[in-house]
């Protein structure tokens, strides 16, 4: 999967989530040179591997629940 369509995908949902009111944390939105600058504070972030892996997951369907 190429980049830039895992970013219009990540537009998409930006967009989705923005129209239901689902609000995220603000390291989803962090460039990979923030991540770089992070301290000792955002520490939990990475030991609790918060977040997910959007390549990996692309092209699974996901089953849908009721």
């Amino acid at each position: 999967m190429k980049r830039s369509e895992i970013n219009e995908i990540l537009g998409h949902t930006r967009q989705f989530f923005s129209m239901h009111d689902v609000h995220l944390p603000p390291f989803a939105s962090f460039a990979p040179s923030q991540w770089r600058q992070l301290d000792a504070a955002w520490s939990e972030v990475f030991d609790l591997r918060l977040g997910w892996d959007v390549p990996h997951s692309a092209g699974q369907i996901l089953p849908l629940r009721d």
